[in-house]
């Protein structure tokens, strides 16, 4: 069974910042960071190993 990455009862206004919660402190672009840093990683990884990644 293929996944299909889009919900089909997604709702884009969802993704409106001025309807979010915001708490003060909390870091929110760590998961980001944290698949910048797997993706580099892996990107290294690949040139190592040979593959192009182009």
């Amino acid at each position: 069974m293929q996944h299909d990455p889009m919900d089909p009862n997604f709702d884009d206004e969802a993704l409106e910042p001025d309807g979010w919660m915001w708490v003060r402190g909390g870091d929110y672009v760590a998961g980001w960071r944290s698949a910048v840093d797997a993706a580099t990683e892996l990107k290294g990884a690949m040139e190592e190993a040979g593959i192009d990644n182009t």
